[in-house]
């Protein structure tokens, strides 16, 4: 057993060395790297120490093992909230509003995780003439631009309607995002139906807030690289949890 976990130690430690070199945001990689060792040093202490002859060093050990093993207990529950606990849309000629929530843009093109959601929010709409469709996202640090003006320029340039675009370019988080997205549908008299559009790891967040807000919400993820994915999965974690506590 204690061979598995150092494996996993190694991957998690690995990875976050590649990701700390092409990631522009430099903490996920770091922690994945901190777990990383942290895994490896749990596996090679028992090894190298005799714990027996050591009773502070024993105690905080089992402290650490038993913090570990309480965190991937409560990551796995997590996980299959955010894995099993969404409602997908599977239905056809949908004429209610599509809201593409924002994330990182670079410079003024989106990032490889918005590039996903916006490529899934073309191929719904392409699908769904009648539908409209909300762009959210308000301009974080070191951006120029509103992640909802580049989310509406990448639409436009993969052939979708100017008209059918609306932006919400206020909003810094998910809530808001839906807040927004909301009084903007109300504003212009938009189908009411909703289909969050957004990455795997986020939509079980996205509609957990959605419902907080009187709506039910169907959702629809779009495919990014799975090394990405299974990092921000990591984060989204805390993030949920987060959420489950303080409702934000």
């Amino acid at each position: 057993m204690s061979w598995i976990v150092g494996i996993i130690g190694l991957l998690f430690a690995l990875l976050g060395i590649i990701k700390l070199f092409t990631l522009s945001s430099k903490s996920l990689p770091i922690l994945f790297f901190c777990f990383g060792i942290l895994l490896i040093g749990l596996v090679i202490l028992p090894y190298s120490v005799d714990l027996s002859q050591i009773r502070w060093l024993r105690l905080t050990y089992r402290l650490v093992c038993g913090l570990v093993a309480i965190g991937v207990l409560c990551g796995g529950i997590v996980s299959c909230f955010m894995a099993f606990g969404v409602h997908t849309w599977k239905g056809k000629d949908f004429q209610g509003t599509v809201v593409v929530l924002g994330t990182l843009i670079i410079q003024d093109q989106p990032s490889r995780m918005l590039k996903a959601r916006l490529d899934a929010a073309v191929a719904f709409l392409k699908e769904n003439p009648k539908s409209s469709c909300i762009v959210s996202g308000g301009q974080g640090k070191n951006e120029d631009y509103t992640e909802a003006e580049i989310m509406e320029k990448y639409l436009v340039q993969q052939g979708i309607d100017p008209s059918r675009i609306y932006q919400e370019g206020n909003s810094s988080n998910t809530k808001q995002n839906l807040q927004y997205s909301l009084q903007v549908i109300q504003q212009n008299h938009l189908g009411e139906q909703i289909v969050i559009i957004t990455n795997a790891f986020h939509r079980y967040r996205a509609q957990m807030f959605a419902d907080q807000l009187g709506v039910t919400a169907y959702s629809v993820s779009g495919t990014c690289r799975f090394d990405l994915e299974f990092m921000f999965w990591f984060r989204e974690i805390a993030a949920v949890l987060k959420a489950w506590i303080t409702g934000i």
